[in-house]
Order: structure tokens, then sequence, then C-alpha cells
């Protein structure tokens, strides 16, 4: 993980970086995991970690095939309302510096 951060920053260490979980399964283990290796890593290799997550769902993968926005293709599935609360997180963390 510390070796991408370095990798994202390069000759830029002023770079904030925020780290969206995607294909999220909640269920799993392993995500727990997971999440749990971020959230101690993100103080100390100083990445934000955003709390939305966008859970692993079939309308997010049709919509590529469709190519169009989740938002559209599917307006009231799990991915799309994910992803305009991402926007939403998204609008608050700008807004706040």
């Amino acid at each position: 993980m510390s070796e991408a951060v370095e990798l994202i920053r390069g000759d830029r260490p002023d770079l904030p970086i925020d780290v969206l979980r995607c294909r999220y399964r909640k269920r799993l283990t392993l995500t727990a995991e997971a999440d749990l290796l971020l959230f101690e890593a993100a103080p100390e290799l100083g990445f934000r970690l955003l709390k939305t997550t966008i859970p692993d769902n079939i309308a997010v993968a049709e919509e590529i095939a469709h190519q169009q926005p989740v938002t559209n293709y599917a307006k009231r599935s799990a991915g799309a309302k994910a992803y305009r609360t991402l926007a939403q997180e998204y609008i608050e963390v700008l807004s706040n510096g």
C-alpha cells in the first residue's frame, strides 16, 4: 500500500489521495479485513478513506456494456444509489476543504 501511495504522489507529496472501495461485498470476511487495514493505514500513509462504498452490483457491470452511466441505466439500483451518495460525499469534502 505504501508503494502505491508513493507512486501516486511521485514528485507531488502534497497531492491529496482519496481511496474509494469498489466492488464492495460487506458480508465477506476478507472485506472486513481489508477495511481494517485501510482504516489503520489511512492516517499513517496520509490518504483519506471515503465513507461511501460502491457495491458489487450487476447494474454497474451492465452499464459498461450499454455505454451509459449507471445512474441513467439503472437509476434505482444499489450501484446508482452508491454513486449518488459518493457525489454528495465528495461535494461535502470539497466544500470543507
